[in-house]
């Protein structure tokens, strides 16, 4: 199931119900979700060379402005959002990315968490994500 577009259906869904029929709703919308037990493995086939550089180019940075420890909250999302993708469309795993960041792994694991809650709060980030996925 894509996380996205369950987030935006469950919000659109709980603005058009009462609190006490959403989550039979709710149950329902799931229900009817076609299953795909392959889906998650189908999503991760993009090429880290791909997401780095799309990102690079959408974002109008250099690899390098992401990898260098900057703490500006303009790099720092940007970097966040591209470890991120790289999560969650590729086969990489998290000591993967956190060497190819020089960071640590537990703190691309953070990020990803940071990224996610961003995702249901903030719908700048969320169609940020939306549009760089649709891209890849």
């Amino acid at each position: 199931m894509n996380r996205e577009l369950f987030i935006s259906d469950y919000h659109r869904l709980s603005r058009l119900v009462g609190s006490e029929e959403l989550p039979e709703r709710l149950a329902d919308y799931v229900q009817q979700m076609p299953f795909n037990p392959d889906h998650s493995l189908a999503e991760k086939t993009v090429n880290k060379d791909v997401v780095i550089g799309l990102c690079c180019q959408h974002f109008k940075v250099s690899l390098i402005d992401m990898i260098i420890p900057s703490r500006k909250e303009g790099i720092r999302l940007i970097r966040q959002m591209t470890i991120y993708l790289l999560e969650t469309r590729t086969r990489m795993n998290q000591q993967a990315i956190a060497d190819l960041f020089h960071r640590d792994r537990s703190t691309i694991a953070s990020t990803k968490r940071r990224i996610q809650d961003l995702m249901d709060t903030d719908l700048a980030i969320r169609e940020e994500i939306a549009l760089l996925n649709a891209q890849l």
